[in-house]
């Protein structure tokens, strides 16, 4: 691996490190719209056909996010954000 590239690593550690401390110390807060325009580019599309999804994606992310800031138990999850089996799946 040439330095460039470990460089880069360093930096992408770094910044995914930051945004965990941040998420940390100031406690759970629902995404916001911008923040939802952000993280929505990067899921795929929703496919076509098949079996429509039971919860939507924001308030899945929204559960994550609620379970890794609080520290609490899957299972702990408010049910508005969907089932706890599917955000801990996911």
């Amino acid at each position: 691996m040439n330095m460039s590239c470990a460089k880069r690593l360093n930096v992408e550690m770094v910044s995914k490190y930051l945004i965990f401390l941040l998420l940390i110390c100031y406690g759970f807060r629902e995404l916001s719209d911008e923040g939802w325009c952000v993280i929505s580019s990067f899921l795929p599309p929703k496919p076509k056909r098949g079996r429509r999804a039971l919860s939507d994606d924001r308030s899945l992310i929204n559960g994550i996010l609620y379970v890794v800031t609080t520290g609490c138990r899957w299972r702990e999850m408010p049910r508005k954000y969907g089932s706890y089996v599917t955000a801990e799946i996911a």
